[in-house]
């Protein structure tokens, strides 16, 4: 049976409660990175040709692989490629399942071995750290298991935004009865009482405070209010769900449920904690209040850089000609092909906001079996948009 990871996913400790990336020093995969943030946690699950239950876990920052150290437990992440062969011992296939528990594990295939964090060890750099243990103590042990995150479920947020309800109208801060609510009432998108300001939490969840108050927006006790002082209160914590690629609804994490713009109390089209599923009412458009943005002095990491080549030779001519002197004679063959280059970047935030972006920067290429920069070019950069550039050679 196929495993059922998605492509991309964060892979977290039970036992640490922290998550999995590469140590740059040693190579050593560790589960001691906090934030789920962090472009050291992303990993990409390739299936294994051999056969579909197995995977490659690949970091995406680096582009190397998981494998065991050929002479020892730990775990490392150094190769650029990826070994099926089973009796390798720098094998870098896993078989992942789920528990009774509903956790995940992993188990090193070349070994048959289960993965396990290693305990927290304040003397040496072992902490945390990934390895092939020799005792299986099954599914109840923390210390084999493992949530594997989707990564496209994680919502990092620009820090500064404006939101738009579907009203049309954007959130602000206003008194009603001497409360300060946050109206779905302004047209203004410059509008200084409409600019909030969003902290991550390492976990992924969000505190959202007003730019013009410097309070929090907080729970009192469904409505949501410019008001709390400590963020660290569950009324002032929520958690972001993608709605798509220009929207969010916000879960508030002491009542379980999404705000959505309500009429009711004497309030009209106030923010309120109310609904269980998203609604369209709770659906909010996130935009910035910045008219540019500026890119400049790009620099890439060329030694973590892959080349990717399932190229397979094809013939791009042929002639053919009888020769029946008794000298030498040349038949020329001329050959049109079209010479196609493409670029594409992408950002770490979530959402896209529709924001103009000036892009200074070489761009990467390849060439003769090698990657280079090319001269500086300034251009205006879309995210996610794959630019391709045609060449007709003779």
């Amino acid at each position: 049976m196929a495993h059922q990871l998605e492509r991309f996913i964060v892979i977290k400790s039970v036992f640490s409660g922290q998550h999995a990336y590469r140590m740059n020093e040693t190579e050593a995969v560790a589960c001691s990175e906090v934030s789920v943030f962090s472009p050291l946690v992303k990993i990409e699950v390739e299936t294994a040709k051999i056969n579909s239950k197995y995977v490659h876990l690949r970091f995406c920052r680096s582009n190397r692989y998981w494998a065991k150290t050929a002479n020892d437990v730990w775990m490392i992440a150094s190769s650029k490629q990826p070994v099926e062969e089973t009796s390798n011992r720098s094998c870098t296939l896993f078989e992942p399942s789920i528990g009774k528990d509903g956790h995940h594990y992993l188990r090193h295939v070349q070994t048959g071995r289960r993965v396990r964090t290693s305990y927290r060890n304040e003397v040496s750099d072992k902490s945390y750290r990934v390895f092939v243990d020799d005792i299986d103590g099954g599914d109840s042990t923390p210390w084999y298991a493992f949530t594997f995150v989707d990564w496209e479920t994680i919502v990092k947020l620009p820090k500064q935004v404006i939101f738009k309800g579907d009203n049309g109208k954007y959130l602000k801060t206003v008194t009603i009865e001497g409360n300060p609510f946050l109206q779905f009432s302004s047209d203004d998108p410059k509008d200084e009482a409409s600019f909030h300001e969003v902290t991550m939490t390492p976990d992924g969840h969000v505190h959202i405070r007003a730019t013009s108050s410097g309070l929090f927006w907080t729970l009192v006790p469904n409505w949501i209010w410019d008001y709390e002082i400590d963020p660290n209160r569950l009324e002032a914590l929520f958690w972001p769900v993608k709605v798509n690629e220009h929207a969010i609804a916000l879960r508030n994490e002491r009542n379980h449920r999404f705000c959505k713009s309500l009429t009711a109390e004497g309030k009209t089209n106030c923010l309120n904690a109310a609904v269980n599923t998203v609604t369209d009412e709770a659906i909010l458009q996130v935009a910035e209040p910045i008219l540019r943005r500026k890119i400049y002095d790009v620099r890439y990491r060329l030694e973590d850089a892959r080349i990717l080549s399932d190229e397979v030779p094809i013939s791009a001519g042929s002639g053919y000609a009888a020769n029946t002197s008794n000298q030498k004679a040349t038949l020329t063959v001329k050959v049109a092909y079209q010479e196609e280059t493409t670029s594409s970047f992408s950002n770490s935030v979530s959402i896209m906001t529709g924001l103009g972006v000036e892009f200074k920067a070489g761009i990467p290429f390849l060439a003769e079996g090698k990657i280079t920069v090319s001269a500086e070019l300034t251009n205006t950069l879309e995210w996610n948009t794959t630019k391709k550039k045609l060449k007709q050679q003779r």
